[in-house]
């Protein structure tokens, strides 16, 4: 298993930082921030709320540093999500605002839910067989973008074909500081943050 743990880190408010390290580094899959409430973690045994109560100012903390301090500038928010560094996903409630009667922005965060990308060398080996198409479905949090990462790997490395990913939201093979978080094979080419219908065009 690999994730890029640091990067998790810089977003959290800095109180609230040894508390996940130590009590989730290996089993956290998503921190949920509420204002007014304590922050909640959910581990892979369980969920276990964590001592302080979370502030406004500790949201906007979050989405400031992983937005680079324009949150409005992130072409995602609009969606409702801001993808950092290692691929985790932070989600994002409070009141949207439309404009042509398409969502653009988020105000008002009141809640925020980080998930926390991780990688499984190996998870697709079983289905490595599989001919022809494949369709991925599972409920949040279930591992589908997990084995969608390793069928890539294990399509281009024992098949040797070139296999095009389109990655809207820059998790399935993230980057940070210019190098990928999770390793990348031959014969794969990515395209970043662009919708699939604009990808498979480009």
């Amino acid at each position: 298993m690999m994730c890029q743990w640091s990067e998790l880190m810089k977003v959290l408010p800095p109180w609230m930082r040894e508390q996940v390290d130590r009590q989730g580094r290996e089993r956290l899959n998503e921190l949920r921030l509420r204002v007014n409430q304590h922050p909640e973690q959910v581990l892979t045994d369980g969920f276990q709320t964590l001592s302080g109560i979370v502030s406004d100012l500790d949201l906007r903390y979050v989405i400031n540093i992983a937005s680079g301090y324009s949150p409005w500038a992130a072409s995602s928010i609009g969606k409702g999500y801001i993808t950092i560094p290692g691929g985790h996903r932070i989600g994002l409630c409070g009141e949207v605002v439309v404009k042509d009667g398409q969502p653009c922005s988020i105000r008002n965060v009141t809640s925020v839910c980080i998930r926390v990308a991780r990688d499984f060398p190996g998870v697709a080996n079983k289905l490595a067989s599989i001919k022809g198409s494949l369709l991925i479905i599972g409920s949040p949090g279930s591992g589908k973008t997990t084995l969608l990462r390793d069928l890539i790997r294990f399509r281009s490395l024992y098949t040797a074909s070139s296999v095009a990913v389109i990655d809207e939201r820059r998790e399935i093979f993230p980057y940070s500081n210019q190098k990928s978080c999770f390793s990348i094979p031959e014969h794969v080419d990515i395209i970043h943050g662009c919708n699939k219908p604009q990808g498979i065009d480009m």
